[in-house]
Order: C-alpha cells, then structure tokens, then sequence
C-alpha cells in the first residue's frame, strides 16, 4: 500500500523495535453512519527477532466527527468503559472541548491490531490549544486508578501542566487489558530552506 500512502512515518526505539507508518486517506474520509475510513496501516517489529511484525489499523469513524459521535463510538466499542479509565479520561476530554467551545477541534480514530484483542481509539485535540493544566482532574483520576503513587503523579503532572495537551491513546492493548498513553508537548519546527 506504499502507493496509496500520503506520508510515510518511521519511528525507532532503538535497536530492538522499529515502526513504519503509512498515513492514507486523511484527505478523503468516507461518509456514512456506518462508514469508516483507513487512516493510517502501521506495522511495528523487532528486528533481531523472529517474531511477526504486529499490523495495526487506524481508521477514523464518520459517526465520530463530532463530541456526540465519538462518545458513541466509545460506548459501542468498550460496553463496559464505565470500569475503564482510559475511557473515563476520553470522555472528560470531550466533555473539555465543548465546554470551551472547541467542539470542532479533535481527531478521533479507532485501532485494531491483525490476530489480537487490541482495541483501543486515539484523541487527538492540539487543535483545541489547550494545555496539560486544563485537564489535571481527569489525569490525576486516572493516575489513582491505575495505582500510580501520589507523589509521582504530582511529579508528572508539574513538569508537563504547561505544555500542550496533544492525544491520548486508550483501550485495551494487546493483551486485552486497559492502557492509556498521553501525548503532549509537541511543538512545530521550521526547518532550514
């Protein structure tokens, strides 16, 4: 599907895992109540193994272009994301954008890896422009529930409360248990011409 890629993204974690990501109809979304549209084919892998590469698929649902949809999309997917802080931090985040008028301002895709349970979603709001601060509440809830000690959540939550809050990755992984992932800070760069 090399062709049908817009942009290609590597990603190396050092010498033991390497990703490669082909970002695909971001441009060209599918409508419908049911229609999905693949955004991103990903495979990762550990070079120095004989393990298959692990294939994940990222697609962005039409039902979830808006903070109504997407809170569907994530009842439908984890029935059960009332016992999920993944989800309980999702639903805080869109709950966020509405109430500061940046309903409009997120990316909502959903991931499914070849031969695994994994399902899980991805929010991506650095359109909102908000930052880490604004959702201390909902990350310290969800530090408690996973257990994370006290003193290391408000060690975290100091040194990134003034940077951008980007996406979070939530759901279950591949081994069928809750996760979440916070992304922030990223900053754009100009390069040199």
């Amino acid at each position: 599907m090399l062709d049908q890629a817009e942009f290609v993204h590597f990603g190396f974690e050092g010498p033991d895992r390497v990703k490669i990501y082909l970002e695909l109809g971001r441009a060209h979304p599918k409508d419908g109540a049911e229609a999905r549209t693949l955004i991103h084919l990903a495979a990762k892998w550990r070079p120095n193994s004989d393990e298959a590469p692990a294939v994940s698929r990222y697609f962005n649902p039409a039902m979830a272009r808006t903070v109504s949809g997407a809170e569907h999309r994530l009842g439908t997917l984890f029935a059960n994301g009332a016992g999920m802080p993944s989800v309980a931090l999702a639903r805080a985040i869109l709950m966020k954008l509405v109430r500061t008028g940046a309903q409009d301002c997120f990316f909502f895709m959903e991931v499914e890896d070849e031969g695994a349970p994994r399902l899980s979603f991805d929010l991506n709001i650095y359109p909102a422009e908000l930052a880490v601060a604004d959702f201390e509440g909902a990350i310290r809830a969800l530090l408690a529930a996973y257990h994370v000690p006290v003193p290391a959540s408000e060690a975290l939550l100091a040194a990134s409360r003034a940077h951008a809050f980007g996406h979070v990755s939530g759901g279950l992984g591949r081994r069928g248990v809750d996760f979440t992932t916070i992304y922030y800070g990223m900053r754009p760069h100009r390069g040199r011409a």
